[in-house]
Parts: C-alpha cells; structure tokens; sequence
C-alpha cells in the first residue's frame, strides 16, 4: 500500500515538473484577464494608473500576472495600434486593443501622457 501511494506521489511531482518545463528562449505563460475584470479595472482610476504605470517599465504596483501582461503587451498596443504577431495569440491581441480602447475613452489624458513619455524614451535622439 505505502509503495503504491510513493509511486503515486511520484508520478504526480513528475508530471507536474514536466508541464513546468519549457524550451529555452521560451516565455512563461501569461493569464489574460477575462472581460469582466478587465471592465472592472478600467472603471477604477487608481487601477488604470498603476496599469499604465507598468507599461511606461515604472514600478509596478499590480499582481505580477497582470504587470508582466501589461509590460509585454502594453507599449507595443499603445505605440503602434497592435500587439506582434510573436508575443500575442489573436485573441490576446484582439483582448489587448480593446482593453487599450477602453483606457482611452476613460482616461484620454492619460493615455496621452503614457504614449508621450513611451515615444520619448523610444526615441534615441532624445537626451
């Protein structure tokens, strides 16, 4: 019985070790939120700060599901209108753009702002 319940266990942390093996140069993968709590954030000031706080590289203030989304995705969706073709599937491109949307008709000033302070520290010939 003991040895049946090792093994067990033992399939149980291999398997798992398994999943959580990745190829090199492969990123872990992230968690989009779902629309309701995307909505939920955008309606929250404070949240919508520290989001674009995350996206401009500031320290970031949000879980780190959420802060490592918003650093990956957030500069590319704001600056160009679209998330890369390797760092989003279509529908994390699709969710990305709307949530970017939804800031935007919100909080117009300080979208603005992020973007500004994005394209001035993309810029080389600045400073």
């Amino acid at each position: 019985m003991r040895v049946c319940l090792v093994i067990v266990v033992a399939v149980a942390v291999a398997v798992s070790e398994a999943q959580n093996i990745r190829p090199p140069g492969q990123r872990p993968p992230i968690r989009i939120p779902s629309r309701v709590e995307m909505t939920v954030a955008v309606n929250n000031p404070e949240t919508v700060k520290k989001a674009l706080a995350c996206i401009e590289g500031l320290p970031c203030k949000l879980d780190d599901d959420y802060a490592v989304m918003l650093r990956r995705f957030g500069p590319e969706v704001m600056m160009r209108g679209h998330c890369p073709l390797n760092l989003c599937t279509q529908e994390e491109a699709r969710e990305a753009k709307w949530l970017m949307s939804k800031i935007y008709e919100k909080y117009p000033k300080r979208y603005l702002g992020t973007v500004n302070r994005l394209a001035i520290r993309a810029n080389p010939y600045n400073g």
